[in-house]
């Protein structure tokens, strides 16, 4: 669609000659999540109960279609803390690990 191409254009995807190749790297911006919530992760908003739902949710329908790993990148280590505990205490995290391991990147 016109506004996919727009905002790929916008965007620069490198691999850094990193041990995935290129093809198997997909980068994309998601405005929705699977049941149609706007994934806004203004400062504002990104701790919303709905939002966080809402992104659990996505993860957990993507991991469903990816047959290996994946990376998911937040913006800061408080806001991951913040996400596994809500993922936590509303059993996403539960279903996340039921699908995949997780591996969390240390602070130092």
């Amino acid at each position: 669609n016109t506004a996919q191409s727009a905002i790929s254009m916008l965007l620069t995807t490198f691999t850094c000659g990193h041990v995935v190749p290129a093809q198997n790297v997909l980068m994309t911006c998601l405005s929705k999540g699977p049941s149609g919530v706007k994934l806004d992760f203004r400062h504002s908003s990104r701790c919303l109960d709905s939002t966080c739902r809402e992104l659990g949710e996505t993860v957990i329908k993507v991991i469903e279609e990816i047959p290996h790993g994946m990376v998911i990148f937040l913006p800061s280590y408080s806001y991951e803390a913040f996400l596994i505990n809500k993922w936590k205490s509303t059993g996403i995290f539960k279903r996340i690990l039921e699908k995949k391991k997780i591996f969390r990147e240390p602070k130092s």
